[in-house]
C-alpha cells in the first residue's frame, strides 16, 4: 500500500511543479550557459530562446542583462550566470550582492573582481529589445487607464508582430471601452494583413476598411500594388482604401467646421467687450487686449498659488481663476473709467489716444512683473483630452469649453433684465 501511495504523491508533485519550458527546460539552461560564452551568434540565439519562453522571470533576466547587471561566476570548470544587486565596499575591496538567474535566490556577497560582467553589446541589446517591448506592451494592455491601453494597441498595430495576435484577441474579449476596442480590432487586422494567408488578408483588408483605419493606408496601398498578391486581395485592398478616403473627407469636413467654430468663439469673446464699450460708452478702447492679458496673468497667478499651497486641489483652480480673471480686468477698467475716461466722453479720438497710452503702461507693467517670456497655464485634468466624436476625430475638451462659454456669454447679453 505504501508504494502506490508514494507514486501517487510523486505524480501530484510533478503536476503541481513548474511547467517545462521555464527553469527546468534543458533548452533554457543551455541558453543561460551560452550567455557567458565568447560567441556573438550563440549569445544572440540564447536571448531568442529565453525571450521566446515569454516567462516573466527570464524576461526580467534579459532586462538585467541589458542594464549590465548579469555576471559570470567561475565554479571550477563550469560558469554560473548570476544577477548582481547592490554594491558596497568591504575594506579596500568592492563587493556585490548576487542572486540566482531565474529564481533570484540570494547567493551572498562576493568581491566584484571575482565576477566577469556579461556585457550586452549593441547586437545583443537589439535582440533583447523586442522581447522587453512586447512584455511592457502586454502589461500596458492590462492597465486601468483606457488611454494607456489604447497606446499599447496602437504600438502593437504598428509593429504587426504575428506573435502578438493571441494577446490582442484576448484583450479585445475583455475590453469594454469602445474607442479602445476599435483600436485593438485595428491592431489585430493589421497583424493579420501582414502575416495571414490570402483569405485572411482579404478579410483583414475588409475589416480595416470598415474600421476606417487611417494607420492602415500604407499597408493597404502596398497590398494593392503587390504583383505577387492574388486579384481578390488587391481588389479588397483598393476597396478598403476608397472606404477610408471617403471617411477621411467626412472627418476633415467636420474637423474644419469645428475648428472654425472654436476660433470664431474666441474672436467673439474678444469682440463682445469692444462692442459693449463702444456701443454704450462711445469709447474706442485700445487697451482691450491688455485687459484680457490681465485676466490671463490672473489665471497664471491663481494656478501657481493653488499648486504651491493646495496641490491636492489643483484641478479646481480653474473654477477660482475664471471669476478672478473677470474681477481683475473689471477693476482695472473701473479705475481707467473713473480716473480719466469719464472726462473724455463724446471725444472718441482723445479716448483712442488715452487708452493706447494705458495699454503701453499695462504692457510694460506686466513685462516688469512677469518678464518678457511667455508663461504657461496648465489645463486641469477635466479639460484635458477630448471627446471621440467619430473614428479619426477627437474634439478637445478645452475647445468645447470655449464654445460653451461663448454661447453662454451671448445668451447672457440678450437675457431680459
Amino acid at each position: 500500500m505504501k508504494r502506490p501511495l508514494l507514486l501517487l504523491l510523486l505524480c501530484v508533485a510533478w503536476l503541481a511543479g513548474p511547467p517545462a519550458g521555464h527553469a527546468q527546460s534543458p533548452d533554457t539552461l543551455k541558453a543561460l550557459a551560452d550567455l557567458a560564452v565568447d560567441d556573438a551568434d550563440k549569445r544572440e540565439a540564447a536571448v531568442n530562446v529565453l525571450g521566446g519562453t515569454r516567462d516573466p522571470k527570464w524576461l526580467e533576466l534579459l532586462g538585467a542583462l541589458r542594464d549590465g547587471k548579469v555576471y559570470a561566476r567561475p565554479r571550477g570548470k563550469t560558469v554560473e550566470v548570476v544577477v548582481g544587486g547592490a554594491k558596497s565596499t568591504k575594506g579596500e575591496a568592492e563587493v556585490i550582492e548576487i542572486a540566482s538567474a531565474y529564481e533570484r535566490t540570494p547567493l551572498g556577497t562576493l568581491p566584484v573582481a571575482s565576477l566577469v560582467e556579461i556585457a550586452a553589446d549593441r547586437r545583443l541589446r537589439i535582440a533583447i529589445k523586442p522581447f522587453l517591448d512586447a512584455d511592457e506592451t502586454r502589461a500596458q494592455l492590462a492597465s486601468p487607464d483606457p488611454e494607456t491601453r489604447r497606446g499599447a494597441a496602437l504600438k502593437l498595430g504598428h509593429q504587426a508582430d504575428a506573435r502578438a495576435a493571441a494577446v490582442v484577441e484576448a484583450a479585445i474579449a475583455k475590453e469594454n471601452v469602445e474607442h479602445v476596442r476599435h483600436t485593438l480590432q485595428q491592431a489585430l487586422a493589421l497583424i493579420r494583413l501582414a502575416h495571414g494567408d490570402p483569405a485572411v488578408r482579404i478579410l483583414a483588408a475588409q475589416s480595416l476598411g470598415d474600421l476606417h483605419s487611417f494607420d492602415a493606408m500604407p499597408a493597404l496601398k502596398t497590398l494593392a500594388t503587390d504583383a505577387s498578391a492574388s486579384p481578390a486581395e488587391r481588389v479588397a485592398a483598393v476597396h478598403a482604401i476608397r472606404q477610408i478616403e471617403r471617411w477621411s473627407l467626412l472627418v476633415r469636413t467636420v474637423e474644419t467646421v469645428f475648428q472654425g467654430a472654436s476660433l470664431a468663439s474666441i474672436l467673439l469673446l474678444m469682440a463682445l467687450g469692444l462692442a459693449i464699450v463702444f456701443g454704450l460708452m462711445g469709447v474706442i478702447n485700445m487697451a482691450h487686449g491688455e485687459l484680457m492679458a490681465l485676466g490671463a496673468y490672473s489665471t497664471f497667478v491663481v494656478q501657481n498659488v493653488v499648486r504651491a499651497r493646495w496641490p491636492q486641489w489643483f484641478d479646481a483652480y480653474f473654477v477660482v481663476a475664471l471669476p478672478v480673471a473677470f474681477i481683475v480686468a473689471a477693476l482695472v477698467g473701473v479705475i481707467l473709467e473713473r480716473g480719466v475716461i469719464r472726462r473724455l466722453y463724446g471725444r472718441p479720438l482723445e479716448t483712442l489716444l488715452l487708452t493706447w497710452g494705458a495699454s503701453l503702461i499695462i504692457q510694460q507693467g506686466l513685462r516688469l512683473w512677469f518678464g518678457a517670456a511667455n508663461v504657461d497655464v496648465s489645463s486641469p485634468s477635466w479639460l484635458s483630452g477630448g471627446f471621440a466624436l467619430m473614428t479619426g476625430l477627437t474634439l478637445p475638451f478645452n475647445r468645447l469649453f470655449i464654445i460653451g462659454l461663448a454661447a453662454v456669454s451671448v445668451g447672457a447679453m440678450y437675457w431680459p433684465p
